[in-house]
């Protein structure tokens, strides 16, 4: 995994592309959108963008985009669903 520090309105995620990270927000604010409408806000620590694209194995559901500077853990979806044992919890 690795921290990403994000300046405001970077994508993250597009929505219709496919996507293999699961990211943790440690802070800041993210705007989760769909077919260009806004739905919805991320802004605790700890909130997860990313895993039901991960899960289903399909194209990400909404573009996350940041609205101001944020950081992030990025882990790489392979490594997590290859994890066994007391790892993967």
């Amino acid at each position: 995994s690795e921290l990403l520090d994000l300046p405001a309105n970077t994508q993250i995620l597009k929505q219709g592309q496919m996507n293999e990270h699961l990211y943790f927000l440690i802070s800041g604010q993210i705007g989760v959108y769909v077919d260009g409408g806004r739905v919805s806000k991320m802004q605790r620590k700890g909130d997860l963008l990313g895993e039901m694209s991960v899960i289903s194995n399909k194209a990400a559901g909404a573009t996350i985009l940041s609205e101001t500077p944020v950081t992030l853990l990025r882990m790489d979806s392979r490594i997590f669903l290859n994890m066994s044992g007391p790892d993967r919890d």
